[in-house]
């Protein structure tokens, strides 16, 4: 009975402001545009959906009332902030459908809209339609009406809600799309924020290195007035993707700056990144608890079936022998790595062809000889002989 009654009221309530439109179609603009703004307000007060509905669709549809259409759209803009959550998402999709269907040129007012749609969508954990309610404008189209800080500000959030949902490819599309404003923004907090995004979206993606490189910046920018604590976690998150990250130049020069870095000193994993830094041999067994303190996504597993970490630690101990040995025999190395052997030779000759190490196999002998710069200086010096000799004997074979 009730439920009747209410559904008597809502229509009786749709027909009333319906009544109130039709009375503006023979006055003066003015005071079409006044009408209008009223019988809006009116219905956004009383929170009847159905009547804002109602009435947007009348407006948009009736050619004698196209001069109210930006006031309409100007009162939507200002007065859905004041709608909850539930009623943001059952009402505003709909609007923005009855919108689309007009040439207006309100893309400040669609995205104040779209920004209270989205954030409905966001405290309900529904993080894809966040960021599609978004993503769904005309960005880079609308940067000259809403401002580039407001583009970039959108770009950004819709990154962070892709995050959230796990959506880390087209994460990786959005937060690009910035670098192009980029150099436009003043404001440091925009600024930091991006960063931030985007060392998640490398550290998401796998890019592990990219990633410790902006963690760490973002870690010493206490000057900005970022809190100590966040500045902690910036710092641990780079400690964390350069443990994680692939042998090379970059690694190498990442574990100097943290190493040489004495806020590290009072991190939990300070020990593990020493050990990297000074090129010690790691078991397994002894990363055992950096592990359970990763992310799920941190924890991957590779092409050659390894974790990412296991691969971490299996080139850094291949690196961390080469220092030790001129030459290691397959069965030792198997050992020492605690892995087939086959698994072992593919490892070391991955590494040699990514020019992570310099060494070469001997499937003859059975053997991994490394190469020392002292030995590859002497090579260098070797070559260098060769070529001038050559090049010293066809000077005198032209001369003859």
């Amino acid at each position: 009975y009730q439920r009747r009654v209410h559904g008597i009221e809502k229509n009786e309530m749709e027909a009333q402001a319906i009544k109130k439109l039709e009375g503006l179609l023979k006055k003066s603009s003015a005071e079409q545009q006044t009408g209008v703004k009223a019988v809006i307000g009116e219905a956004f007060s009383k929170k009847s959906l159905g009547s804002i509905e109602k009435i947007v669709q009348y407006v948009l549809s009736n050619q004698q009332l196209t001069g109210t259409h930006k006031v309409l759209i100007e009162e939507i803009a200002g007065k859905v902030k004041d709608l909850d959550n539930k009623e943001v998402t059952s009402l505003v999709p709909k609007l923005l459908e009855l919108m689309a269907s007009k040439t207006l040129a309100n893309e400040q007012n669609e995205y104040q809209i779209r920004k209270e749609l989205s954030k409905a969508y966001s405290d309900n954990e529904d993080y894809q339609l966040a960021a599609r309610a978004l993503a769904d404008m005309h960005l880079d189209q609308m940067r000259e009406k809403i401002g580039v800080e407001n583009v970039v500000e959108a770009y950004v959030q819709i990154t962070e809600y892709l995050l959230y949902g796990d959506n880390t490819a087209d994460a990786y599309t959005y937060i690009t799309k910035v670098a192009q404003y980029i150099d436009e923004i003043k404001n440091t907090k925009t600024i930091l924020k991006y960063k931030y995004c985007y060392a998640r979206v490398y550290d998401a993606n796998l890019k592990f290195s990219q990633a410790a490189s902006l963690y760490l910046e973002l870690s010493q920018k206490a000057a900005f007035g970022v809190p100590e604590e966040e500045l902690r976690a910036f710092l641990n998150s780079s400690v964390t993707c350069t443990i994680l990250a692939p042998a090379g130049t970059q690694r190498s020069r990442l574990l100097t700056l943290l190493y040489k870095d004495e806020r590290t000193r009072l991190l939990e994993n300070f020990d593990l990144l020493e050990k990297m830094y000074l090129e010690r041999f790691i078991k397994m067994s002894e990363v055992k608890k950096f592990e359970e303190g990763l992310h799920s996504h941190q924890k991957s597993v590779t092409a050659e079936s390894y974790t990412v970490l296991q691969k971490a630690v299996l080139e850094h101990d291949v690196l961390a022998l080469s220092k030790i040995y001129t030459n290691i025999s397959f069965d030792q190395l198997t050992k020492l790595l605690e892995i087939p052997l086959e698994k072992a030779e593919i490892l070391v000759a991955s590494m040699i062809s990514e020019g992570k190490i310099k060494a070469h196999l001997n499937q003859s002998d059975k053997y991994v000889y490394f190469e020392s710069e002292k030995e590859m200086l002497q090579r260098f010096n070797e070559l260098i002989a060769n070529l001038t000799e050559s090049v010293n004997s066809l000077i005198q074979e032209t001369s003859q």
